[in-house]
């Protein structure tokens, strides 16, 4: 055990070493973690919980999942169905939390885990199981390992044992409660919150180390902090049998000093000073691990602290790095940031798992405290086995916390992935859900727990990991203008066999997870119940939609009683017409030169001018039968108005109604038109105005509203600037410049002042 202690040493005078060396904190220091292609339905089994954290199935059992919440009760689903009446309900007994309006107090019912043997008679275990809490401690009484420093003590965390009722498997027998092992906590956080049994058959117990931040505080050893210090099992996996040793006879191993378990003579750390029950170290707040069945790996997600999530191998003995690193990245106790990357370095410590594809870590870009689960041995998902699956309690971390996420990842490969969620609008949470916790039952099949409210309220909901059905999708435009006139898009759904076009349940089909199916056009059976045809309102669509080569178009929905998705890709246009452009002021009058992105489509060899003096709600035809060439020269009409656009407009042919026009358009930015009074009576306003046509030197006249400089410049119709002065000197109202002999031609002379411009036509005739 001197190694251990030397080594100990020499970390933490390297730690400090490091920590002069220590660079600003970088904001956003590892890759943004991107949506992968796995696609999952989450199905809402239990709503109205409070805040449902973690839900395991005793074992060999395949009918029920026992589901814990945060305020102290055990919950059963049976067959999909929540029993009326707690397993156990110890809310008089769980800790209040500190602050009972916060929705992620770390306090309260937060572990659960069944005997091997519960289900087997005669085994020691039988129907026993044993939960891990937060409770006040009795006066009179001390936990079995007390706060670090001789800090306060306001609570203990507690593992404790249960028996299932003799007469009711549903229920918990509450007289049966034996209280195995307890700490001491000064802090309300940093609590730990999983129990398991490893494939060995010990119980695991992982600790946070202390709370605060930075592993320092009143209940935090020096130097080097809880995590690196082996004698408090704070920061630290445990692991012991929990059996009641007077059961165990037998057992080499030996009994704990209050009599209530005993500790493995395999355990790594059982020198002098040391907690035998320690089995690895250097944890911050590993909130949840589990065993992977047929590995019996033992992964683990510890919540960082300012900016690294990360993802954990646990081993016999190992190092986890905390407070030395963050991740893979050094860490700086003092200031509470993190330095230069540093895999592999200090020795002795274990980072992240890792692969060819990355490291299993990320930053607070992509979340805030990472929530662990499970690696996924089910069938229902075939593209999902063996994938690790957890998720993030928040994005933003503001109150109130939202936006929790879920992801999975490849444990060999190293890279981290975000779920398609195709049933909700961006493949997001909805209502501001945080990710609290997972499930897995007998099956192998997976259950998300979230909640938007505390403890106390009723956000909570427990979904199942479903698969999604894929259906093929066909959508109509391939090539749609978002400028567009008609009324409907089309789509065409094809479910796989052994679905019926007839099974989907068109009332809820949404496009991009937003659009429902038009009431006004029926959904149609085609091609011998192969092929549903529907209409989508084009304006409804819009803006779904962002301008693009390859955009991707997503239909959801029911088949059966179950989720499906498709997906099709299509161009997406907004052709704009260019000049006049936003801010633009046009004389009335005046002739300037619009301009516009030509449209494509089929014989496009024409088009039509448009007007609009209302901002597009009413347009006027103002030229009809235009080359279809990207330019006009348009008379600007009478009407004064800040709210003008223009338009340009091809028009295919009548679309299903008969009555609506299918046509594209490119439009305008707004601009205004104004009367081209006030130049000779020196009114200060922005105002332009020339002689047309031109013999002799071109002399222009404007107004200007402001005394800021302006400039007058005139180009030819090549767009090439001829002549230009700068004008105001500093003086609003009526200005005149002479702009010399030009030579005969068509020019465009445009007055520009603080983001405003006009412009006018003028022809110079020699």
């Amino acid at each position: 055990m001197m190694w251990k202690k030397a080594c100990f040493a020499s970390l933490v005078a390297l730690a400090l070493a490091l920590g002069s060396q220590v660079r600003a904190q970088p904001s956003d220091p590892l890759p943004d973690i991107q949506r992968g292609d796995i696609a999952v339905n989450l199905q809402p089994i239990v709503t109205g919980l409070g805040a449902p954290d973690y839900a395991i199935s005793p074992p060999g059992d395949v009918h029920r999942l026992f589901v814990l919440e945060q305020k102290g009760l055990l919950l059963v689903i049976e067959n999909g169905t929540l029993l009326p009446t707690p397993a156990l309900d110890i809310q008089t007994r769980v800790a209040p939390p500190m602050n009972p309006a916060n929705a992620n107090d770390e306090r309260g019912l937060l572990g659960l885990a069944f005997h091997p043997g519960f289900n087997t008679p005669g085994s020691v275990g039988f129907g026993t199981l044993y939960t891990y809490h937060s409770e006040l401690i009795p006066v009179g009484t001390t936990p079995t390992y007390d706060a670090p420093n001789g800090a306060v003590q306001n609570y203990k965390n507690v593992v404790a044992e249960w028996k299932i009722s003799a007469t009711d498997p549903n229920q918990v027998d509450p007289n049966s409660r034996r209280e195995v092992i307890s700490f001491g906590k000064n802090a309300g956080n940093h609590n730990g919150g999983t129990v398991a049994f490893g494939p060995d058959g010990y119980l695991f117990l992982a600790l946070g180390d202390g709370g605060n931040a930075n592993d320092v505080g009143a209940s935090h050893i020096e130097p080097g902090g809880n995590a690196q210090n082996l004698s408090t099992p704070l920061g630290k996996m445990l692991r012991f049998d929990p059996v009641n040793p007077a059961l165990t006879p037998g057992s080499p191993d030996p009994v704990s000093s209050n009599g209530q378990y005993r500790i493995p003579a395999t355990n790594p750390f059982q020198g002098p000073g040391q907690v035998p029950e320690i089995y690895a170290y250097g944890l911050r707040n590993p909130y949840r691990f589990s065993f992977d069945g047929p590995t019996g790996d033992l992964i683990l997600a510890d919540v960082g602290q300012r900016n690294i999530e990360e993802i954990d191998r646990i081993t016999l003995g190992g190092n986890y790095g905390w407070a030395v690193k963050e991740g893979d990245f050094l860490f700086d106790r003092a200031t509470g940031t993190i330095g230069a990357r540093s895999p592999g370095s200090p020795a002795g410590l274990i980072d992240p798992l890792s692969g060819p594809l990355g490291t299993l870590e990320y930053d607070h870009t992509d979340g805030i405290a990472v929530t662990g689960g499970f690696v996924y041995r089910g069938t229902a998902i075939p593209e999902l086995f063996g994938k690790y699956v957890f998720g993030d309690l928040a994005l933003r971390n503001a109150p109130p916390r939202v936006d929790g996420r879920i992801f999975y990842a490849d444990l060999a490969g190293g890279e981290i992935l975000e779920f398609l969620l195709p049933q909700f609008l961006d493949d997001l949470l909805p209502n501001g859900l945080t990710v609290h916790g997972f499930g897995e039952d007998g099956n192998g099949e997976l259950y998300a727990l979230v909640t938007n409210t505390p403890a106390n309220g009723t956000g909570g909901i427990v979904y199942r990991f479903a698969p999604i059905v894929q259906m093929a999708f066909d959508f109509k435009p391939h090539d749609l203008n978002l400028n567009s006139k008609g009324m409907w898009v089309t789509g065409y759904l094809r479910p796989p066999v052994p679905y019926l076009a007839s099974q989907i349940d068109a009332s809820s089909i949404r496009l991009n997870g937003a659009v429902a199916v038009s009431s006004e056009y029926p959904a149609k059976i085609e091609d011998h119940d192969t092929k549903l045809k529907v209409k989508f309102l084009r304006s409804e669509v819009k803006p779904t939609l962002t301008p693009g080569d390859h955009v991707a178009v997503i239909v959801t929905g029911m088949i059966a009683g179950q989720h499906f998705t498709g997906t099709d890709f299509i161009e997406v246009k907004a052709p704009k017409v260019h000049t006049p452009k936003a801010g633009d002021l046009l004389a009335v009058g005046t002739t300037t030169e619009v301009t516009w992105d030509v449209l494509e489509g089929p014989q496009v060899e024409s088009v039509s001018l448009l007007s609009s003096v209302d901002d597009g709600l009413n347009w006027t035809v103002a030229a009809e039968g235009l080359p279809n060439n990207g330019s006009y020269n348009w008379m600007v009409p009478g009407t004064i108005t800040d709210q003008a656009r223009l338009a340009i407009m091809v028009t295919y042919a009548m679309d299903e109604t008969g009555v609506i026009p299918e046509s594209e358009f490119a439009v305008s930015d707004a601009f205004s038109i104004t009367a081209t009074t006030g130049v000779d009576g020196g009114a200060a306003v922005f105002a332009l105005r020339t002689s047309n046509p031109v013999i002799g030197p071109l002399t222009v006249n404007f107004s200007l509203a402001s005394g800021a400089p302006a400039t007058v410049a005139v180009y030819d119709i090549g767009g090439r600037q001829v002549a230009s002065r700068e004008v105001g000197s500093g003086r609003a109202g009526s200005h005149t410049v002479k702009l010399g002999d030009l030579p005969a031609g068509v020019y465009v002379v445009r007055l520009s002042q603080a983001g405003r411009s006009l412009s006018s036509r003028v022809a110079v005739i020699r």
